[in-house]
């Protein structure tokens, strides 16, 4: 403990009961100060879009209204690189950001979107295509724990796993180096610049399968 730290307990005399103060006070009883602006966010629900020309509501914790959140959205979405259905690499899974669903072919998303097209449309349709990842090998340092818990490493102190652990560890580490040379991992996750998928293309391959 430093001898300079200076301690204060919640039934110490520091608080005080004033009945002299003036300031803001929100809607919710906090008081605020000479701070109108804080009281009046703490007190509020919602705010008004700060996008230049839109004047519709958003909820206070968001920078936007929801409308213009999804027009960014699409914006960044057509900002990508395109590829056509043709393009897609081989074993590639499909990511839909409009329904948050992964697919592991363009047939079973063409499936998906069959339903979703009589209810929504094509305008909103934002399909990535995953990058493949590969599985990561195990350090004895991943064993490290935090130090809240009873018999657990301080970070510098290294790890001395018994050894029956340390030679499973190896075995382990042995199979996803295996696995990754041999593509036995089939694992995809959405980098920054991943593709889009061209919704042109998608549809087209889409309405061209619904006539078979």
């Amino acid at each position: 403990m430093d001898p300079e730290e200076k301690f204060v307990l919640d039934e110490n005399d520091g608080a005080q009961y004033m009945t002299n103060l003036k300031g803001w006070v929100s809607r919710t009883g906090r008081y605020f100060g000479d701070h109108e602006e804080r009281a009046r966010y703490d007190g509020a629900t919602h705010r008004r879009c700060p996008n230049e020309g839109c004047d519709r509501l958003a909820l206070k914790h968001w920078l936007m209204c929801e409308k213009c959140r999804e027009e960014k959205k699409q914006e960044r979405f057509l900002a990508l690189p395109a590829l056509t259905v043709d393009q897609i690499p081989d074993g590639a899974m499909l990511y839909a950001e409009n329904v948050d669903l992964w697919f592991a072919s363009i047939d079973d998303l063409a499936e998906h979107l069959r339903d979703y097209e009589d209810t929504h449309g094509w305008h909103d349709v934002r399909v990535r295509i995953g990058e493949p990842v590969q599985a990561k090998t195990i350090s004895p340092e991943d064993f490290l724990i935090s130090a809240e818990f009873d018999g657990a490493f301080e970070p510098g102190e290294g790890v001395d796993l018994p050894q029956p652990v340390m030679d499973a560890l190896i075995t382990l580490n042995n199979a996803i180096v295996n696995a990754n040379q041999n593509g036995d991992w089939k694992c995809y996750e959405i980098l920054n610049n991943s593709p889009r998928l061209d919704v042109d293309s998608l549809r087209q391959f889409a309405q061209n399968r619904n006539k078979k």
